[in-house]
């Protein structure tokens, strides 16, 4: 087994800063060939990684916050939204809460008008499709809101505004 497809196990950030060092520990220890790892070193990294992507994760409340209402984390959790955002799945989480959410009303609704069910279970998947293909291209946009650019001295063409001074 290749070591290297074991290590996605772990965050992109962690990946970037320790994934040389890693490597060369498993070169090391392995008496397989360079790269290659036994079904128990796979096994203590998937576990690693898991642990590593639960360690960084935050909190439960501070998620659903961020998918729900759209408030940013806090600032210690930047790494963790970048890997959000740049992640593949993106628009599939960003698009699995509205349906998430919108099902218990349903379920309460259709005690009363059970053809409410039927219609939600028919429509749901054709606007999650939708829901994932816009997202997929609000990326950009999205990483622009959580991570504006840092705010520059250039004043412009006509200098810095000065108001008018009381004599």
């Amino acid at each position: 087994m290749r070591a290297s497809f074991w290590l996605r196990a772990y965050p992109r950030r962690w990946r970037e800063q320790r994934a040389d060092e890693l490597m060369a520990v498993l070169a090391d220890a392995s008496d397989h060939e360079p790269g290659r790892i036994d079904a128990r070193t796979a096994f203590d990294l998937l576990r690693g990684g898991c642990a590593t992507r639960w360690r960084l994760r935050p909190p439960l409340h501070v998620v659903l916050r961020y998918r729900v209402s759209g408030r940013r984390p806090h600032e210690r959790f930047d790494g963790w939204l970048r890997d959000d955002i740049d992640g593949r799945l993106y628009p599939v989480r960003e698009a699995a809460w509205f349906p998430v959410l919108l099902a218990p009303f349903v379920a309460l609704v259709a005690t009363w008008w059970p053809w409410l069910w039927t219609n939600f279970v028919i429509v749901a998947p054709v606007v999650f499709a939708a829901q994932v293909l816009t997202s997929a291209r609000g990326r950009s946009r999205e990483r622009a809101r959580l991570f504006p650019p840092p705010p520059t001295n250039d004043a412009g063409p006509w200098g810095p505004y000065r108001g008018l001074e009381a004599s």
